[in-house]
């Protein structure tokens, strides 16, 4: 227990000594604080903000697409139109083997 205590002790300390070093340093504090709050906005802006504007506009131009193009079969989802599309053209390398088109 003495021990614990005595680290919890130090440990209070040296946070003190940090916040009044931060007190005699008004303009460094002053920039910390600028940039938590840059990093705090730009945080929102990218995380949540960016991500549910771009998926509306998905949702409203492409709503098939954005979801996924499933293929429904007896009201059960089957796949995707999207995965496993057949590529004839010369300009394509070869693909790897699929499920495709196999008979």
């Amino acid at each position: 227990m003495t021990f614990a205590w005595m680290s919890l002790k130090n440990l209070l300390i040296t946070s003190w000594r940090i916040i009044t070093e931060l007190n005699k340093l008004p303009e460094m504090k002053k920039q910390i604080l600028i940039t938590l709050k840059i990093f705090l906005i730009l945080s929102i802006i990218t995380g949540v903000l960016y991500p549910l504007v771009i998926t509306g506009i998905a949702q409203l131009i492409f709503p098939k697409e954005a979801n996924g193009s499933l293929i429904l079969v007896n009201n059960q989802v089957r796949g995707s139109s999207l995965i496993g599309q057949r590529f004839d053209s010369v300009g394509y390398f070869w693909s790897r083997p699929s499920a495709i088109d196999y008979n």
